[in-house]
């Protein structure tokens, strides 16, 4: 087995992109642990018995391990043709809980705002940030360093809708002298969809933002 390194060993060799997944989230507030979401979700009653089943039998506490093979399980199901509304079923209920488990222990932004300057600081050493995380941590340090040195991060949405041209937002713009571009792969609060199915990011200052999120929307979802 490989012996896991050190960053400090190795970051001098990574400068492009950076993924983070919810252990970035965790190191902020230990309410987004997997095993604390999964408790609370329990606990307001948002798993369905074919969800607990499929929590039990994976052994795990992980929504996104979950989510992965539920959703492999009904591309497979639809591959050799077999029905089964069920697997479909479970996957949107697990992702519907997760989202709704997240806004219901969100860290307040006063909270963290003080540290939110370091995260990114460590993010604008790369030139994309690619967040898994459902929370708002990403997108309120982005917020605050651009209070400081404005459009150095980029999340590529222009008027709130994202740009499919997003190589062009690469350069910097001045002041700043250089970008990071963040993506949204799937789940950010920050972004919601119209009921038609087109995606915008949700805008407001990083204060309020939660605020917005919650009830701004009237006619939106999550994504």
């Amino acid at each position: 087995m490989d012996p896991v390194l050190e960053w400090k060993s190795i970051e001098a060799e990574f400068m492009s992109s950076l993924v983070l997944g919810n252990g970035s989230s965790v190191a902020f507030d230990g309410r987004f642990d997997y095993r604390s979401l999964k408790g609370e979700a329990v606990e307001r009653g948002l798993l369905s018995p074919d969800v607990s089943k499929v929590f039990e039998h994976l052994g795990s506490d992980d929504f996104e391990l979950v989510l992965r093979m539920l959703w492999h399980a009904s591309q497979i199901n639809e591959a050799l043709g077999i029905e089964d509304k069920r697997t479909t079923a479970a996957y949107e209920t697990v992702r519907e809980a997760l989202i709704e488990v997240v806004r219901a222990i969100h860290v307040p932004y006063e909270r963290v705002s003080a540290r939110l300057p370091m995260a990114a600081a460590f993010m604008s050493r790369f030139t994309k940030v690619v967040s898994l995380s459902y929370d708002l941590l990403v997108y309120w340090a982005i917020l605050a360093a651009n209070d400081d040195e404005p459009r150095r991060f980029k999340d590529c949405f222009i008027d709130g809708v994202f740009s499919q041209d997003w190589r062009r937002l690469e350069s910097p713009i001045p002041p700043a002298t250089a970008s990071t571009l963040v993506f949204y792969p799937h789940g950010s609060l920050a972004l919601a969809a119209k009921l038609g199915g087109a995606e915008f990011k949700v805008q407001a200052d990083g204060s309020s933002l939660l605020h917005a999120v919650f009830w701004s929307c009237p006619g939106f979802v999550d994504t």
